[in-house]
């Protein structure tokens, strides 16, 4: 299948699904034998997944963003069976803004 194709077909999957999914879930990773941590990971209903420290939620809607640019669905995102956000479209879900000026650094 050709990459053009493929795209095309994501677009096409993409209007038909209501809502993307976000799971958020812990991953164990091993230093040596002896010694682990816990690591948060996030995997999308579209198949993506990022594992790492920071803010992945914010990556991954702006990963499901470049790739659903036509998406007009909600962002749901989980953690287990809880819901951990509020669903908002992907369109504006976790984008920067500009800085509330109650907390702007003025000029010494």
């Amino acid at each position: 299948m050709s990459e053009t194709s493929s795209a095309d077909a994501n677009s096409a999957n993409a209007s038909q699904v209501k809502a993307i999914r976000i799971t958020l879930d812990a991953v164990r990773v091993n230093r040596n034998k002896s010694e682990y941590r816990n690591i948060p990971r996030a995997r999308s209903s579209q198949g993506h997944e990022l594992v790492g420290d920071g803010p992945l939620v914010a990556r991954m809607a702006a990963i499901l963003r470049d790739e659903n640019p036509g998406f007009e669905g909600l962002l749901e995102v989980y953690r287990g069976d809880t819901l951990c956000f509020i669903p908002v479209p992907l369109k504006r879900a976790f984008r920067k803004g500009p800085q509330p000026k109650h907390l702007r650094r003025t000029a010494a």
